[in-house]
């Protein structure tokens, strides 16, 4: 009778064992990935949330549209877009509608775009042709990414200085100071 159990017992602990590998396989998978957040308040005039009303987030790429409505506290939320240009419209009874175009969205950041409606009647539109800032506030992580022809026009480097992290100096709010951990091309902070 100790047999069966004996066998038992180890097709368990196998099962366990496979079962926490995958989980420790899926994690890291998380923080790649490859599309963004739109998120952002609807205001009045003088500041107040306005509810229920519609945002629609167009890609100005692909012309692909998500629609939400705003919280009672005025907030909207576009998880899982991905990565592109985007345009929002914003409509709410007794308000102008809003265009607002340009609204960057980055992989795995959130990008805050708040939108105040002028009163007015519905067929009258407001359009801002200006982007949204990305603003990191969950975390203080930087990150950015590189177009193929500023990597180019980088002048080679050769030696102790030949590295990737060099690149990280390029990103914006980063500084190099002088005799970094190797002695060599500086800290980033």
């Amino acid at each position: 009778m100790h047999l069966p159990e004996l066998t038992m017992s180890k097709v368990t602990r196998s099962s366990l064992a496979l079962l926490l590998v995958l989980l420790a396989m899926a994690v890291p998978a998380r923080a790649q990935e490859l599309n963004g957040t739109l998120r952002g308040l609807i205001l009045d005039p003088q500041g107040a949330a306005i509810s229920n009303a519609s945002v629609m987030a167009i890609n100005e790429g692909t012309h692909t549209r998500r629609s939400t409505q705003s919280s009672t506290a005025g907030v909207y939320v576009f998880p899982d877009l991905p990565v592109g240009s985007y345009t929002l419209t914003v409509e709410a009874s007794g308000f102008a509608l809003r265009n607002r175009t340009g609204i960057l969205v980055r992989a795995s950041q959130i990008t805050n775009a708040t939108a105040t409606l002028a009163l007015g009647a519905a067929s009258t539109q407001v359009r801002v042709e200006a982007g949204a800032d990305v603003v990191q506030t969950e975390s203080s992580q930087l990150s950015g990414a590189f177009d193929g022809n500023i990597i180019a026009d980088i002048p080679i480097a050769t030696g102790s200085n030949l590295s990737v992290l060099n690149l990280a100096i390029y990103l914006p709010n980063t500084t190099a100071a002088l005799g970094g951990t190797s002695g060599t091309g500086g800290s980033i902070g």
